[in-house]
């Protein structure tokens, strides 16, 4: 099984206050889908903008880095089989149906060092 992250990423300011509470059930239903089916290994909800530092003098500016669909709001992590089966997961993320997007990507693990 390989590890894949999904990066999700929706534009807060386009979202009714009334949109938010359908999302969050939605995304109830469909970790616990996950989980049940033991795909689901962690994630992290990004609530608030931070800061970006940029270039050769790094540059810091608050704010968030966005495009691709807004800016991140949250990062899954999931087990598939294949980068296929991952994005077919990815496709119930509820934020799809508001505007959002969900980047798919595969996620390196480090090697588990052996004995010598």
């Amino acid at each position: 099984m390989n590890e894949y992250v999904l990066i999700v990423r929706i534009d807060r300011g386009a979202l009714a206050p009334e949109q938010i509470p359908p999302i969050r059930a939605g995304w109830d239903v469909v970790l616990e889908n996950w989980k049940s089916r033991d795909q689901y290994v962690t994630s992290d909800l990004v609530i608030d903008e931070g800061y970006v530092i940029s270039g050769a003098a790094r540059a810091v500016a608050s704010g968030a880095v966005s495009g691709a669909g807004g800016a991140i709001v949250s990062t899954i992590t999931l087990r598939a089989e294949t980068i296929e089966a991952a994005i077919e997961l990815a496709k119930i993320c509820p934020t799809l149906d508001y505007g959002g997007t969900v980047e798919v990507r595969e996620r390196q693990i480090p090697a588990v060092p052996t004995a010598n």
